[in-house]
């Protein structure tokens, strides 16, 4: 769950990272930047929404797995390696914090080419609906789109 921040004079990743409470390294993932760059006011950058509605925040505990967590929350390793930004789901730190679908709730990621009326088909439901539990929408590739199971 992403909202798009622009970046204002004297932000750097540490300060932006700190305020959204997650890693630099994270922010760097999500934003598909590798290394440290410098940002520039005026920068559009993703940073994690506040999706408390939508979401657990849930912290790692030691011997806990992507494959167990999936089982447990009913949910895919796939959908928890794309929201929180994993490329292997062997490499979870004690401690980490990733976020989980609640059970209530799906995700979607968006694919290349998709557009509006491909993503109303997956989710089914309305442009209104659509919007309103998705704030930004851009139809980026693998952006997660969330709404109501049913």
């Amino acid at each position: 769950m992403y909202s798009e921040y622009i970046v204002l004079d004297g932000d750097s990743l540490e300060s932006i990272s700190e305020r959204n409470q997650i890693p630099v390294y994270q922010l760097l993932e999500m934003n598909e930047l590798y290394d440290m760059i410098r940002l520039t006011p005026g920068d559009r950058i993703k940073v994690p929404d506040d999706s408390s509605e939508w979401m657990i925040k849930y912290t790692i505990k030691k011997g806990d797995t992507l494959s167990q967590l999936a089982r447990e929350y009913a949910t895919d390793v796939s959908v928890l390696m794309l929201l929180n930004g994993l490329d292997n789901e062997n490499y979870l730190y004690e401690g980490e914090e990733i976020y989980i679908p609640k059970e209530n709730v799906q995700v979607y990621f968006t694919k290349d080419n998709d557009t509006l009326r491909n993503v109303l088909n997956e989710t089914n439901m309305t442009s209104e609906e659509l919007m309103n539990k998705n704030q930004n929408l851009y139809l980026l590739p693998s952006q997660a789109i969330i709404y109501p199971k049913k």
